[in-house]
Parts: C-alpha cells; sequence; structure tokens
C-alpha cells in the first residue's frame, strides 16, 4: 500500500533512483513481490522515524546494493547458500553491516546485481594476471584503462576479502540497464583483449543468457575480510556506511557513461596519467587541510564530519568515545563558515550529530600496515619499471645522437619517442638521480 508515505513531508528515499525498483515490486503479479516491496518500505520507513540520520546511511546502502532478487550468503561454517527465491531487506542488512545490537547473522553476504543498477563492480582474484601485486601478469592498469574508455575513470577499490583479491566499484550517477551496461563494459574489456574469465577477470553486471540469473558478487564491507582501502589510512572493514556514502557520491560525480568509439589505442601510460589529474584520492593530510579550509558553501556537513574524525583518530590519536566526541564537535564548530552554511549547528554543538556507534566505528581505524599490502607491492613494482623505462629512454636516445635545448624538452622528447616516464615522473625527489642523467642530452650540459 502506498497510503504509508502519503504524509506530509515525504520521506528523502523515494527520491532515490533504485527506489523505483522497490515501487515496480508493489505492482507486480507476484505475491512473493508485493510482500516483499511493502516489507521493505515498512522497514524503511520505521528505520527513518526511530534511528533518524545514522540510518539514512543504511537505507541509501540498501537501495543502492540490495534491490537484486536472491542474494548469497557464506555462514559461519563456511557453507555458502545461494538464496535465489528471496530478496534481501533492511533489517537484514543493517545486521549484516554491524549496524545493530545483534550480531552478524552471516560470515559474508553476496549480493545479485538488479535489472538496474548504479554500480559496475571488477572482480579480480589474488592470482590474476591483472592484481596490482602480480608479478608476472600485465597488472591492474589495462583494466583501469578499457573502463577508462566508456567513461569510468574512478573506481572504489576494495579487498574482497581476507585472500586479498580485490574489486573495482565504479559509481554511476544514475541507474543504468544491467543489460546494457552489462554488454557495454564487456565490449570495452574485449576490444583491449582482456581476458574475461572466472577467477581472472570477472564482470558484474554479466552478459546472460535470458534465462540466466546476474552472478553474484559480495557486498561491500559485510564481513570476511572485504575492506575499503582509502589512501594514506589502509584497509577499513567495518567502516562506518557513511564513508563509503561519502565515497560512492564523490567518484560517482566523475563517471559518465559513454558509448564505445572504434579508437580505442589509449596505452597505460597516457591513460594513467588522465586519471591522476582527476583523480578524488586524498590522503589523511589531505582532510587536515580540508578541515583548516572549512565551510564555503551548503550540504558540506558530512564531508567536513568526515574530516574532523579522521583527524581526531588518525592525527591526534584520540582513543576513547568521550574525548573523541569532544574533540570533533570543537573542530567542526570551529571550522571556517560554520555560522554561515552548516545547516546542522544544533546537533554539532551537542554532539549527537555523531551517534556511539559511529564515534566507535571511527576507532577502530587501524594504521595502514603498509608494509604488508598489495598497494605496497603494486607501487614498487611500477617504481621499478618506470625506472628501467627511464634508464632505456636515455640509452637509446644517446645512442642516436640526440640532444635537446632542456629538461623538458628532453623529457617530453623521451617520453614521445622512447617510452619513457611522464614529465612529472622526472620531478619526484626520489627519482633525482635520473633526472641527472639527462645532462648528456642536453645543450650545454653535457659532460665528456
Amino acid at each position: 500500500m502506498e497510503a504509508s508515505f502519503a504524509s506530509q513531508k515525504e520521506p528523502w528515499y523515494i527520491h532515490h533512483p533504485q527506489f523505483t525498483l522497490v515501487k515496480a515490486a508493489a505492482s507486480s503479479s507476484s505475491m512473493h513481490e508485493r510482500r516483499w516491496s511493502n516489507t521493505v518500505k515498512r522497514e524503511l520507513e520505521i528505520q527513518q522515524t526511530i534511528l533518524g540520520k545514522e540510518q539514512d546511511d543504511l537505507i541509501w546502502y540498501f537501495l543502492t546494493f540490495c534491490c537484486g532478487y536472491g542474494f548469497g550468503y557464506t555462514s559461519n561454517d563456511d557453507n555458502f547458500t545461494w538464496v535465489k527465491n528471496k530478496r534481501l531487506t533492511p533489517n537484514l542488512v543493517a545486521e549484516q553491516l554491524g549496524l545493530t545490537v545483534n550480531s552478524r547473522p552471516f560470515k559474508n553476504l553476496s549480493i545479485a546485481i538488479p535489472n538496474q543498477t548504479m554500480n559496475v563492480c571488477l572482480d579480480i582474484d589474488k592470482n590474476s594476471r591483472y592484481h596490482p601485486a602480480s608479478e608476472s601478469g600485465e597488472g591492474i592498469e589495462p583494466v583501469k584503462d578499457a573502463l577508462a574508455e566508456i567513461g569510468l575513470v574512478e573506481a572504489l577499490e576494495f579487498q574482497s576479502s581476507f585472500s586479498t583479491g580485490m574489486h573495482l566499484w565504479y559509481p554511476l550517477p544514475m541507474p543504468s540497464k544491467s543489460w546494457h551496461l552489462a554488454k557495454l563494459i564487456e565490449d570495452a574489456c574485449r576490444a583491449k583483449k582482456l581476458e574475461i574469465r572466472d577467477g581472472i577477470l570477472e564482470l558484474r553486471p554479466n552478459k546472460r543468457n535470458f534465462d540466466n540469473s546476474f552472478k553474484l558478487i559480495r557486498a561491500p564491507l559485510t564481513g570476511d575480510g572485504n575492506a575499503l582501502w582509502i589512501e594514506g589510512i589502509g584497509g577499513l572493514e567495518d567502516s562506518d556506511v557513511t564513508i563509503l556514502h561519502y565515497y560512492f557520491d564523490s567518484a560517482a560525480k566523475r563517471n559518465s557513461l559513454t558509448p564505445l568509439t572504434n579508437n580505442t589505442a589509449i596505452n597505460a601510460s597516457s591513460s594513467s596519467i588522465t586519471r591522476a589529474q582527476n583523480t578524488s584520492k586524498k590522503d589523511i593530510f589531505y582532510y587536515k587541510s580540508r578541515l583548516s579550509a572549512g565551510f564555503y558553501g551548503p550540504s558540506q556537513t558530512q564531508e567536513i564530519s568526515l574530516a574532523a574524525l579522521i583527524v581526531a583518530r588518525m592525527i591526534e590519536g584520540i582513543e576513547s568515545i568521550q574525548l573523541l566526541r569532544q574533540r570533533v564537535i570543537n573542530l567542526v564548530s570551529t571550522a571556517p563558515g560554520f555560522q554561515q552554511y552548516c545547516r546542522h549547528q544544533r546537533e554539532i554543538k551537542s554532539g549527537s550529530y555523531w551517534s556511539d556507534l559511529t564515534l566507535i566505528k571511527q576507532l577502530q581505524f587501524p594504521p595502514a600496515d603498509y608494509e604488508k599490502s598489495w598497494r605496497k607491492v603494486h607501487n614498487d613494482k611500477h617504481a621499478a619499471e618506470a625506472s628501467k623505462k627511464a634508464l632505456q629512454a636515455i640509452s637509446s636516445a644517446a645512442e642516436d645522437g640526440m640532444i635537446y635545448k632542456s629538461e623538458n624538452a628532453a623529457t617530453a622528447a623521451l617520453r614521445l619517442n622512447y617510452g619513457a616516464p611522464c614529465q612529472r615522473w622526472w620531478k619526484k625527489p626520489r627519482n633525482k638521480k635520473y633526472k641527472k642523467l639527462l645532462g648528456k642530452l642536453i645543450q650545454g650540459k653535457r659532460t665528456s
């Protein structure tokens, strides 16, 4: 029944793009679908009324990820079950996310892709040739290049599980028909001659036969080592859904689906440079700077609050709920522009903007165990490859008798003609020894 929503003030979530799936189920000829729709509406309404702001993120999460038909779970005894005749409900998802006093019902949770979706996910196994830590394969860049060809340039990077496989989640600003999206991402990957195969590179949504289901995929932050990677902080396995919501919205603004063209010959180095200029990756000290800048417009309370939590916990090292609440109140309320632009001043000053559950989860922020992460393996590998290319380019240019007027001219020419790293690479302090070798190629600096 729609009558329960006919209040004077409509709940915000009925305007969420994926809520159309719930409304469509309400008019289905299937009794099970109608029952599911009524259950979802009832539980969303109760959550919104009783638990307020914190549940806004749960409701967002449920509508964004969990409206597919069917789901899967791994029980605590490691048995996997694919539930094909039921749908997830908000209360069950809340328990699995750790947002209630109840223990998680499952070891992990997998979701089905609905007929329309706001996500693309690429599943890369730890032994895949496309894994960032691969010693013998191509690494992650060819995969990112392929998706960039169709306008997907910003991904949320997840460790998929304790196995250290990875998921690339590409948020979309608006829903897309899953069947058309599946074809588009597969065509983009095949145009780059990528190997699409279980255990190597799996796509969600996937192309399927008419009578087959889309494959399941591990739901973000639902246990068993599934962790969001945040630059400079590390992998957050049990972080607040607020953080995922913030990063999802930030990335979605940078992604826009475009038709695949015949001109797909963009190499990894050039497209990665394009992404680097547009990236929204942020480290700890970005948040310190963001907090110092403060409010300069409306609708920034969530971002400033997140910055305050990260600064208080990760930089200042506060370790108790009481002290953390006091500190974030102070940081946000004294930020520039708070009086002019913040629309939650009463909740901020009273501390009610942050629930105990939110603060507890922020206290779980671990220092980044960078030395053991695949990220370090990935970065070390690419640093070694770039250094090798730089030396080879200098040697080849010298053999060809090339002389350049300046360092900028030299680095640009070496990149264009000999496959050297980009100009920005040469300017990094750790690469100064390679920059010094450019002297024998520059007019007026040649040494005997």
